[in-house]
Protein backbone atom coordinates (compact mmCIF):
# COMPACT_ATOMS: atom_id res chain seq x y z
CA UNK A 1 0.00 0.00 0.00
CA UNK A 2 1.52 3.19 -1.25
CA UNK A 3 1.69 6.04 1.78
CA UNK A 4 -0.67 8.29 0.45
CA UNK A 5 -3.50 4.92 0.47
CA UNK A 6 -2.42 4.21 3.46
CA UNK A 7 -2.35 7.65 4.52
CA UNK A 8 -6.00 7.83 3.07
CA UNK A 9 -7.16 4.59 4.89
CA UNK A 10 -5.91 6.09 8.40
CA UNK A 11 -8.06 8.79 7.71
CA UNK A 12 -11.45 7.19 6.97
CA UNK A 13 -11.41 4.93 9.91
CA UNK A 14 -10.60 7.90 12.40
CA UNK A 15 -13.43 10.29 10.65
CA UNK A 16 -15.94 6.94 10.88
CA UNK A 17 -14.58 6.26 14.49
CA UNK A 18 -15.39 10.17 15.17
CA UNK A 19 -18.95 10.18 13.69
CA UNK A 20 -20.03 7.06 15.40
CA UNK A 21 -19.15 8.44 18.67
CA UNK A 22 -21.10 11.21 17.80
CA UNK A 23 -24.21 8.74 16.78
CA UNK A 24 -23.41 6.94 20.19
CA UNK A 25 -23.32 9.85 22.38
CA UNK A 26 -25.96 12.47 20.55
CA UNK A 27 -28.49 9.46 20.02
CA UNK A 28 -28.42 7.33 22.84
CA UNK A 29 -26.43 8.74 25.74
CA UNK A 30 -26.95 12.43 26.06
CA UNK A 31 -30.93 12.30 25.53
CA UNK A 32 -31.28 9.28 27.92
CA UNK A 33 -28.51 8.63 30.19
CA UNK A 34 -29.06 5.84 32.74
CA UNK A 35 -28.21 7.82 35.99
CA UNK A 36 -31.33 9.62 35.03
CA UNK A 37 -33.80 6.86 33.45
CA UNK A 38 -32.64 4.17 35.88
CA UNK A 39 -35.37 4.66 38.40
CA UNK A 40 -38.15 4.77 36.22
CA UNK A 41 -41.29 2.13 37.10
CA UNK A 42 -42.19 0.65 35.01
CA UNK A 43 -39.30 1.01 32.74
CA UNK A 44 -39.54 2.65 29.05
CA UNK A 45 -37.72 1.90 26.09
CA UNK A 46 -36.59 4.26 22.99
CA UNK A 47 -40.06 4.07 21.61
CA UNK A 48 -41.71 5.36 24.80
CA UNK A 49 -39.04 7.84 25.95
CA UNK A 50 -39.51 9.90 22.50
CA UNK A 51 -43.39 9.54 22.62
CA UNK A 52 -43.82 7.22 19.67
CA UNK A 53 -42.84 10.62 18.12
CA UNK A 54 -41.81 11.19 14.11
CA UNK A 55 -38.58 12.42 15.22
CA UNK A 56 -37.96 9.39 17.55
CA UNK A 57 -38.66 7.04 15.10
CA UNK A 58 -36.86 9.07 12.22
CA UNK A 59 -33.41 10.03 14.77
CA UNK A 60 -33.47 5.88 16.00
CA UNK A 61 -33.81 4.80 12.00
CA UNK A 62 -31.31 7.07 11.11
CA UNK A 63 -28.71 6.79 13.27
CA UNK A 64 -28.52 2.72 12.78
CA UNK A 65 -28.56 3.05 9.20
CA UNK A 66 -25.30 5.36 9.50
CA UNK A 67 -23.48 3.36 11.89
CA UNK A 68 -24.00 0.53 9.60
CA UNK A 69 -23.24 2.38 6.78
CA UNK A 70 -19.46 3.51 8.56
CA UNK A 71 -19.47 0.02 9.42
CA UNK A 72 -19.24 -1.54 6.47
CA UNK A 73 -16.82 1.40 5.32
CA UNK A 74 -14.41 0.19 7.69
CA UNK A 75 -14.39 -3.54 6.94
CA UNK A 76 -13.79 -1.99 3.39
CA UNK A 77 -10.78 -0.11 3.89
CA UNK A 78 -9.57 -2.41 6.61
CA UNK A 79 -9.22 -5.61 4.14
CA UNK A 80 -6.72 -3.11 2.17
CA UNK A 81 -4.32 -2.82 4.62
CA UNK A 82 -1.25 -5.70 4.40
CA UNK A 83 -0.97 -7.25 7.75
CA UNK A 84 2.95 -6.39 9.76
CA UNK A 85 2.79 -2.51 7.94
CA UNK A 86 3.42 0.59 10.06
CA UNK A 87 -0.48 1.72 8.89
CA UNK A 88 -1.56 -1.88 10.13
CA UNK A 89 -0.09 -1.01 13.57
CA UNK A 90 -1.88 2.76 13.35
CA UNK A 91 -5.35 0.39 12.59
CA UNK A 92 -5.04 -1.41 15.58
CA UNK A 93 -4.77 1.22 17.47
CA UNK A 94 -7.90 3.07 15.92
CA UNK A 95 -9.72 -0.10 15.71
CA UNK A 96 -8.90 -0.96 19.62
CA UNK A 97 -9.14 2.42 20.87
CA UNK A 98 -12.67 3.53 19.23
CA UNK A 99 -13.63 0.18 20.45
CA UNK A 100 -12.54 1.39 23.80
CA UNK A 101 -14.56 4.34 23.14
CA UNK A 102 -17.44 3.51 22.20
CA UNK A 103 -18.03 1.44 25.39
CA UNK A 104 -17.28 3.83 27.64
CA UNK A 105 -19.96 6.01 26.38
CA UNK A 106 -22.75 3.72 25.99
CA UNK A 107 -22.19 2.15 29.16
CA UNK A 108 -23.64 5.55 30.41
CA UNK A 109 -26.29 5.50 28.70
CA UNK A 110 -30.25 4.08 29.77
CA UNK A 111 -30.96 0.64 28.29
CA UNK A 112 -33.41 1.86 25.57
CA UNK A 113 -33.90 -1.43 23.80
CA UNK A 114 -33.79 -3.82 26.21
CA UNK A 115 -34.74 -4.77 30.06
CA UNK A 116 -32.63 -7.46 30.74
CA UNK A 117 -30.34 -5.49 32.64
CA UNK A 118 -32.90 -4.14 35.32
CA UNK A 119 -34.13 -7.83 35.72
CA UNK A 120 -30.61 -8.98 36.22
CA UNK A 121 -29.83 -6.36 39.41
CA UNK A 122 -33.32 -6.95 40.75
CA UNK A 123 -33.33 -11.05 41.11
CA UNK A 124 -29.04 -10.48 42.63
CA UNK A 125 -31.51 -8.06 44.78
CA UNK A 126 -33.04 -10.88 45.74
CA UNK A 127 -31.04 -12.85 46.21
CA UNK A 128 -28.28 -10.46 48.03
CA UNK A 129 -30.16 -8.98 50.41
CA UNK A 130 -33.24 -11.68 51.05
CA UNK A 131 -30.90 -15.19 50.27
CA UNK A 132 -33.76 -16.16 47.86
CA UNK A 133 -32.32 -18.34 45.52
CA UNK A 134 -32.83 -16.40 41.98
CA UNK A 135 -33.25 -19.81 39.75
CA UNK A 136 -35.95 -20.24 42.08
CA UNK A 137 -37.62 -17.27 42.69
CA UNK A 138 -39.45 -14.51 40.63
CA UNK A 139 -38.80 -10.83 40.79
CA UNK A 140 -42.73 -10.33 42.15
CA UNK A 141 -41.80 -12.70 45.26
CA UNK A 142 -39.53 -9.80 46.49
CA UNK A 143 -42.06 -8.53 48.51
CA UNK A 144 -41.27 -5.47 50.40
CA UNK A 145 -38.44 -4.42 47.75
CA UNK A 146 -38.81 -0.89 46.12
CA UNK A 147 -36.90 -1.98 42.83
CA UNK A 148 -39.42 -4.87 42.20
CA UNK A 149 -41.23 -3.29 39.95
CA UNK A 150 -37.87 -2.91 37.68
CA UNK A 151 -38.77 -6.11 36.30
CA UNK A 152 -42.05 -5.30 34.81
CA UNK A 153 -43.63 -8.12 32.53
CA UNK A 154 -40.76 -10.30 33.97
CA UNK A 155 -41.55 -10.27 37.40
CA UNK A 156 -42.88 -13.59 37.63
CA UNK A 157 -40.06 -15.56 36.02
CA UNK A 158 -37.27 -16.91 38.46
CA UNK A 159 -33.46 -16.68 36.26
CA UNK A 160 -33.25 -19.15 33.23
CA UNK A 161 -29.27 -18.56 33.61
CA UNK A 162 -26.39 -20.34 35.50
CA UNK A 163 -24.16 -19.78 38.20
CA UNK A 164 -21.62 -18.14 36.12
CA UNK A 165 -23.95 -15.03 35.11
CA UNK A 166 -25.67 -14.79 38.93
CA UNK A 167 -22.09 -15.31 40.56
CA UNK A 168 -21.04 -12.96 38.64
CA UNK A 169 -23.82 -9.99 39.13
CA UNK A 170 -24.13 -11.02 42.67
CA UNK A 171 -20.24 -10.09 43.15
CA UNK A 172 -20.49 -7.05 41.02
CA UNK A 173 -23.42 -6.14 43.53
CA UNK A 174 -21.36 -7.00 46.94
CA UNK A 175 -17.87 -4.79 45.31
CA UNK A 176 -20.41 -1.70 44.69
CA UNK A 177 -21.86 -1.69 47.92
CA UNK A 178 -25.64 -2.71 47.13
CA UNK A 179 -26.44 0.60 45.54
CA UNK A 180 -29.27 -0.16 43.18
CA UNK A 181 -27.42 2.48 40.04
CA UNK A 182 -23.73 1.62 40.86
CA UNK A 183 -24.45 -1.75 40.53
CA UNK A 184 -26.00 -1.62 37.18
CA UNK A 185 -22.94 0.57 36.07
CA UNK A 186 -20.74 -2.56 37.61
CA UNK A 187 -22.66 -4.59 35.10
CA UNK A 188 -22.15 -2.50 32.02
CA UNK A 189 -18.83 -2.16 33.08
CA UNK A 190 -18.39 -6.60 32.77
CA UNK A 191 -20.46 -6.40 29.84
CA UNK A 192 -18.46 -3.56 28.07
CA UNK A 193 -15.12 -5.72 29.22
CA UNK A 194 -16.41 -8.75 27.94
CA UNK A 195 -16.90 -6.93 24.65
CA UNK A 196 -13.62 -5.69 24.56
CA UNK A 197 -12.13 -9.37 25.42
CA UNK A 198 -14.01 -11.33 22.95
CA UNK A 199 -12.23 -8.45 20.29
CA UNK A 200 -8.74 -9.66 21.93
CA UNK A 201 -9.63 -13.15 21.97
CA UNK A 202 -10.40 -12.80 18.03
CA UNK A 203 -7.37 -11.19 17.30
CA UNK A 204 -5.23 -13.63 19.42
CA UNK A 205 -7.15 -16.75 17.86
CA UNK A 206 -6.69 -15.60 14.19
CA UNK A 207 -2.89 -14.72 14.52
CA UNK A 208 -2.40 -18.27 15.01
CA UNK A 209 -5.42 -19.93 12.15
CA UNK A 210 -5.46 -16.71 9.52
CA UNK A 211 -3.30 -13.87 10.11
CA UNK A 212 -4.06 -11.77 6.95
CA UNK A 213 -7.21 -11.19 8.24
CA UNK A 214 -6.81 -10.95 12.34
CA UNK A 215 -7.19 -6.91 11.61
CA UNK A 216 -10.28 -7.08 9.80
CA UNK A 217 -12.18 -9.66 11.93
CA UNK A 218 -11.20 -8.08 15.15
CA UNK A 219 -12.77 -4.75 14.24
CA UNK A 220 -15.94 -6.82 12.13
CA UNK A 221 -17.04 -7.44 16.06
CA UNK A 222 -14.78 -4.81 17.82
CA UNK A 223 -17.00 -1.99 16.17
CA UNK A 224 -20.17 -3.93 14.98
CA UNK A 225 -22.73 -1.95 16.17
CA UNK A 226 -25.69 -4.55 17.13
CA UNK A 227 -22.65 -5.76 19.77
CA UNK A 228 -21.59 -2.22 21.10
CA UNK A 229 -25.56 -1.72 21.95
CA UNK A 230 -26.08 -4.92 23.26
CA UNK A 231 -23.53 -5.19 25.41
CA UNK A 232 -22.06 -1.93 26.42
CA UNK A 233 -25.49 -0.51 25.50
CA UNK A 234 -28.10 -2.38 27.42
CA UNK A 235 -25.81 -4.77 29.21
CA UNK A 236 -26.93 -8.03 27.95
CA UNK A 237 -25.06 -11.23 29.74
CA UNK A 238 -25.06 -13.05 26.22
CA UNK A 239 -21.81 -11.24 25.38
CA UNK A 240 -20.20 -12.95 28.38
CA UNK A 241 -21.37 -16.23 27.08
CA UNK A 242 -19.76 -15.36 24.18
CA UNK A 243 -16.49 -14.64 25.62
CA UNK A 244 -16.33 -18.28 27.18
CA UNK A 245 -17.08 -19.50 24.18
CA UNK A 246 -14.56 -17.76 22.21
CA UNK A 247 -11.72 -18.63 25.06
CA UNK A 248 -12.65 -22.26 24.15
CA UNK A 249 -12.23 -21.80 20.43
CA UNK A 250 -8.57 -19.73 21.76
CA UNK A 251 -7.65 -22.53 23.80
CA UNK A 252 -8.83 -24.83 20.38
CA UNK A 253 -6.11 -23.06 18.62
CA UNK A 254 -3.45 -23.03 21.18
CA UNK A 255 -3.83 -26.89 21.30
CA UNK A 256 -4.86 -26.47 24.79
CA UNK A 257 -7.36 -28.97 24.93
CA UNK A 258 -7.69 -29.88 28.55
CA UNK A 259 -8.44 -26.08 28.81
CA UNK A 260 -11.35 -26.00 26.43
CA UNK A 261 -13.85 -28.02 28.60
CA UNK A 262 -13.54 -25.52 31.72
CA UNK A 263 -14.23 -22.73 28.95
CA UNK A 264 -16.94 -24.51 27.42
CA UNK A 265 -18.49 -24.64 30.81
CA UNK A 266 -18.63 -21.71 32.06
CA UNK A 267 -20.01 -20.04 28.76
CA UNK A 268 -22.65 -22.85 29.25
CA UNK A 269 -23.44 -21.77 32.88
CA UNK A 270 -23.32 -18.14 32.40
CA UNK A 271 -26.24 -18.90 30.21
CA UNK A 272 -27.55 -22.10 28.27
CA UNK A 273 -27.28 -22.06 24.28
CA UNK A 274 -23.65 -23.20 24.14
CA UNK A 275 -24.11 -26.50 24.81
CA UNK A 276 -25.76 -27.09 20.85
CA UNK A 277 -21.97 -26.15 19.71
CA UNK A 278 -20.11 -29.19 22.35
CA UNK A 279 -20.49 -31.69 20.30
CA UNK A 280 -18.38 -30.00 17.72
CA UNK A 281 -15.40 -29.20 20.09
CA UNK A 282 -15.55 -32.64 21.10
CA UNK A 283 -15.15 -34.24 17.49
CA UNK A 284 -12.31 -31.57 16.55
CA UNK A 285 -10.49 -33.06 19.77
CA UNK A 286 -11.02 -36.49 19.08
CA UNK A 287 -9.72 -35.93 15.09
CA UNK A 288 -7.13 -34.21 16.33
CA UNK A 289 -5.50 -37.43 17.91
CA UNK A 290 -3.97 -40.77 16.05
CA UNK A 291 -5.42 -43.96 17.75
CA UNK A 292 -9.11 -44.56 18.72
CA UNK A 293 -8.50 -44.60 22.36
CA UNK A 294 -6.81 -41.14 22.78
CA UNK A 295 -10.01 -40.14 20.92
CA UNK A 296 -12.11 -41.63 23.13
CA UNK A 297 -10.45 -40.58 26.34
CA UNK A 298 -9.73 -36.89 25.00
CA UNK A 299 -13.55 -36.71 24.31
CA UNK A 300 -14.84 -38.13 26.67
CA UNK A 301 -12.27 -36.42 29.77
CA UNK A 302 -13.20 -32.76 28.03
CA UNK A 303 -16.98 -34.20 28.39
CA UNK A 304 -16.20 -34.86 32.01
CA UNK A 305 -14.84 -31.78 32.68
CA UNK A 306 -17.83 -29.81 31.65
CA UNK A 307 -20.30 -32.07 33.24
CA UNK A 308 -17.93 -32.00 36.34
CA UNK A 309 -18.08 -27.92 36.54
CA UNK A 310 -21.62 -27.66 35.56
CA UNK A 311 -22.74 -29.76 38.86
CA UNK A 312 -20.70 -27.70 40.99
CA UNK A 313 -21.20 -24.59 38.99
CA UNK A 314 -25.03 -25.74 39.69
CA UNK A 315 -25.76 -27.10 42.90
CA UNK A 316 -25.61 -24.28 44.91
CA UNK A 317 -28.34 -22.64 42.88
CA UNK A 318 -30.55 -25.92 41.69
CA UNK A 319 -34.43 -24.79 42.08
CA UNK A 320 -35.04 -28.79 40.71
CA UNK A 321 -35.95 -30.01 37.26
CA UNK A 322 -39.59 -29.07 37.98
CA UNK A 323 -39.08 -25.25 38.72
CA UNK A 324 -36.26 -24.76 36.37
CA UNK A 325 -37.12 -21.49 34.39
CA UNK A 326 -35.40 -22.66 31.36
CA UNK A 327 -37.75 -25.24 30.68
CA UNK A 328 -40.49 -22.59 30.90
CA UNK A 329 -39.38 -20.47 28.27
CA UNK A 330 -41.17 -21.82 25.06
CA UNK A 331 -44.76 -20.85 26.11
CA UNK A 332 -45.42 -17.82 24.07
CA UNK A 333 -44.13 -16.83 20.52
CA UNK A 334 -42.88 -13.55 18.89
CA UNK A 335 -40.90 -11.28 15.95
CA UNK A 336 -39.89 -14.67 15.03
CA UNK A 337 -40.42 -17.26 11.85
CA UNK A 338 -42.08 -19.45 14.46
CA UNK A 339 -44.55 -16.28 15.29
CA UNK A 340 -45.35 -16.00 12.20
CA UNK A 341 -46.39 -19.60 11.70
CA UNK A 342 -48.52 -19.85 14.45
CA UNK A 343 -50.49 -16.82 13.46
CA UNK A 344 -51.06 -18.48 10.23
CA UNK A 345 -52.16 -21.59 11.29
CA UNK A 346 -53.90 -20.27 14.41
CA UNK A 347 -57.15 -19.69 12.60
CA UNK A 348 -57.54 -22.94 11.09
CA UNK A 349 -56.28 -24.89 14.07
CA UNK A 350 -56.63 -23.38 17.29
CA UNK A 351 -53.91 -21.32 19.66
CA UNK A 352 -52.64 -25.01 21.30
CA UNK A 353 -52.30 -27.22 17.82
CA UNK A 354 -51.06 -24.10 16.02
CA UNK A 355 -48.09 -24.07 18.57
CA UNK A 356 -47.55 -27.72 18.69
CA UNK A 357 -47.16 -27.97 14.94
CA UNK A 358 -44.81 -24.74 14.36
CA UNK A 359 -42.67 -27.22 17.39
CA UNK A 360 -42.58 -30.17 15.90
CA UNK A 361 -42.48 -28.37 12.21
CA UNK A 362 -39.46 -25.97 13.09
CA UNK A 363 -38.06 -28.82 15.05
CA UNK A 364 -37.67 -31.06 12.18
CA UNK A 365 -35.94 -28.79 10.05
CA UNK A 366 -33.78 -27.64 12.60
CA UNK A 367 -32.45 -31.24 13.51
CA UNK A 368 -32.01 -32.10 9.70
CA UNK A 369 -29.64 -28.97 9.59
CA UNK A 370 -28.00 -30.00 12.46
CA UNK A 371 -27.17 -33.39 11.37
CA UNK A 372 -26.11 -32.61 7.85
CA UNK A 373 -23.62 -30.05 10.19
CA UNK A 374 -22.50 -32.77 12.25
CA UNK A 375 -22.02 -34.98 9.31
CA UNK A 376 -20.04 -32.12 7.13
CA UNK A 377 -17.81 -31.87 10.65
CA UNK A 378 -17.29 -35.39 10.85
CA UNK A 379 -16.29 -36.19 7.04
CA UNK A 380 -14.74 -32.77 6.61
CA UNK A 381 -11.17 -31.71 6.96
CA UNK A 382 -10.36 -32.18 10.51
CA UNK A 383 -9.57 -28.06 10.74
CA UNK A 384 -11.05 -25.91 13.09
CA UNK A 385 -12.68 -24.00 10.66
CA UNK A 386 -14.52 -26.98 8.83
CA UNK A 387 -15.40 -28.78 12.47
CA UNK A 388 -15.71 -25.82 14.72
CA UNK A 389 -16.37 -22.34 13.35
CA UNK A 390 -18.99 -23.33 10.33
CA UNK A 391 -21.20 -25.56 12.06
CA UNK A 392 -21.14 -23.82 15.23
CA UNK A 393 -22.56 -20.72 13.35
CA UNK A 394 -24.89 -22.70 11.70
CA UNK A 395 -26.45 -24.05 14.35
CA UNK A 396 -26.96 -20.77 16.54
CA UNK A 397 -27.99 -18.87 12.80
CA UNK A 398 -30.43 -21.40 12.13
CA UNK A 399 -31.60 -22.05 15.68
CA UNK A 400 -32.34 -18.21 15.48
CA UNK A 401 -34.29 -18.87 12.73
CA UNK A 402 -36.53 -22.02 12.69
CA UNK A 403 -37.29 -23.31 16.53
CA UNK A 404 -36.57 -20.17 18.18
CA UNK A 405 -40.14 -18.96 19.22
CA UNK A 406 -39.19 -15.58 20.68
CA UNK A 407 -36.81 -13.27 18.57
CA UNK A 408 -34.65 -10.81 20.31
CA UNK A 409 -31.64 -8.95 18.52
CA UNK A 410 -29.15 -9.62 21.15
CA UNK A 411 -29.08 -13.52 20.17
CA UNK A 412 -27.44 -12.18 17.21
CA UNK A 413 -24.51 -12.25 19.23
CA UNK A 414 -24.33 -15.76 19.39
CA UNK A 415 -23.77 -16.33 16.15
CA UNK A 416 -21.85 -13.37 15.53
CA UNK A 417 -18.83 -14.10 17.74
CA UNK A 418 -18.49 -17.03 15.76
CA UNK A 419 -19.02 -15.35 12.32
CA UNK A 420 -16.16 -12.80 13.00
CA UNK A 421 -13.45 -15.68 13.03
CA UNK A 422 -14.92 -16.82 10.17
CA UNK A 423 -13.95 -12.97 8.25
CA UNK A 424 -14.50 -12.72 5.20
CA UNK A 425 -16.65 -15.53 4.51
CA UNK A 426 -20.51 -14.87 3.35
CA UNK A 427 -21.49 -16.20 6.87
CA UNK A 428 -20.56 -13.10 8.40
CA UNK A 429 -22.05 -10.74 6.06
CA UNK A 430 -25.12 -12.81 6.59
CA UNK A 431 -24.83 -12.49 10.23
CA UNK A 432 -23.76 -8.46 9.85
CA UNK A 433 -27.05 -7.42 7.94
CA UNK A 434 -29.06 -9.65 10.61
CA UNK A 435 -27.78 -7.44 12.87
CA UNK A 436 -29.08 -4.28 10.56
CA UNK A 437 -32.42 -5.37 9.86
CA UNK A 438 -32.83 -6.83 13.71
CA UNK A 439 -32.20 -3.46 15.09
CA UNK A 440 -34.32 -1.43 12.58
CA UNK A 441 -37.15 -3.63 13.05
CA UNK A 442 -37.65 -1.93 16.53
CA UNK A 443 -38.84 1.35 15.11
CA UNK A 444 -41.72 -1.30 13.24
CA UNK A 445 -42.44 -3.27 15.99
CA UNK A 446 -42.35 -0.43 18.89
CA UNK A 447 -43.52 2.73 17.01
CA UNK A 448 -45.32 1.87 14.04
CA UNK A 449 -47.52 -0.59 15.51
CA UNK A 450 -48.58 2.21 17.81
CA UNK A 451 -49.18 4.46 14.95
CA UNK A 452 -51.23 2.17 13.36
CA UNK A 453 -52.58 -0.45 15.54
CA UNK A 454 -55.88 -0.46 13.94
CA UNK A 455 -54.09 -1.78 10.49
CA UNK A 456 -51.22 -3.56 12.15
CA UNK A 457 -52.72 -6.22 14.03
CA UNK A 458 -50.07 -9.24 15.00
CA UNK A 459 -50.32 -11.46 11.66
CA UNK A 460 -50.32 -8.08 9.17
CA UNK A 461 -47.18 -7.66 11.30
CA UNK A 462 -44.82 -10.25 11.21
CA UNK A 463 -46.21 -10.94 7.46
CA UNK A 464 -44.33 -7.42 6.92
CA UNK A 465 -41.79 -7.70 9.54
CA UNK A 466 -40.07 -11.24 9.26
CA UNK A 467 -39.29 -10.84 5.61
CA UNK A 468 -37.38 -8.05 6.27
CA UNK A 469 -35.61 -9.02 9.32
CA UNK A 470 -34.93 -12.83 8.60
CA UNK A 471 -34.78 -12.09 4.47
CA UNK A 472 -32.43 -9.54 3.40
CA UNK A 473 -29.75 -11.62 5.41
CA UNK A 474 -30.24 -14.59 3.49
CA UNK A 475 -30.01 -12.54 0.53
CA UNK A 476 -26.85 -10.71 1.62
CA UNK A 477 -25.22 -14.60 2.65
CA UNK A 478 -25.23 -15.22 -1.36
CA UNK A 479 -22.10 -12.92 -2.72
CA UNK A 480 -21.40 -11.31 0.88
CA UNK A 481 -17.91 -11.34 0.28
CA UNK A 482 -17.89 -9.20 -2.59
CA UNK A 483 -20.16 -6.68 -0.11
CA UNK A 484 -17.63 -6.18 2.57
CA UNK A 485 -14.64 -6.87 1.40
CA UNK A 486 -13.28 -5.90 -1.91
CA UNK A 487 -11.56 -8.28 -4.24
CA UNK A 488 -12.21 -11.21 -2.40
CA UNK A 489 -13.76 -13.81 -4.43
CA UNK A 490 -13.66 -16.95 -2.34
CA UNK A 491 -13.10 -17.88 0.55
CA UNK A 492 -10.24 -20.15 2.07
CA UNK A 493 -10.80 -21.34 5.77
CA UNK A 494 -7.85 -21.45 8.28
CA UNK A 495 -6.08 -25.18 7.47
CA UNK A 496 -4.84 -25.50 10.95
Amino acid sequence: MSRPRATDALLTLAAVGLASELIYFLVFVRPFPLARFYNTIPPVDYAKLTHHSVGGAASYTLSILALFTGYAIVLRTLSTIPRDSASSRWAWGLIVGGATLFGATLAMAYPTTAIDMLIYAVRTRGWAIHGLNPLATAPQDLLGDPWVGLAAEWADAPSPYGLVWEGTSLLAFRLVGGNLLAHLFALKTITTLAHLSCVALIGLTLRRLKPDWALAASAAFAWNPLALLESAGNGHNDILMVFFLLLAVYFVAGNRRWLVGPALSFSIFAKFIPVMAVPFFLLYLARRESSWWRRFAVAAGNLALIGGLGVALMTPVWPGWENWAVRNLGHGAGKSPFALLVLILRPWLGTNPAFDIGRYLMGALFLIIYLWLAWRAFTGPPTVAHVILVPSFGVFFWYLVLPNQQFHAWYLLWPLGVAALLVPSSAFTRVAAFGLTALLSITLYETMRVWWWNILNPLVLHTIAIPFVFGLPMLAGIKGESLLWPGVNSFKPPTQ
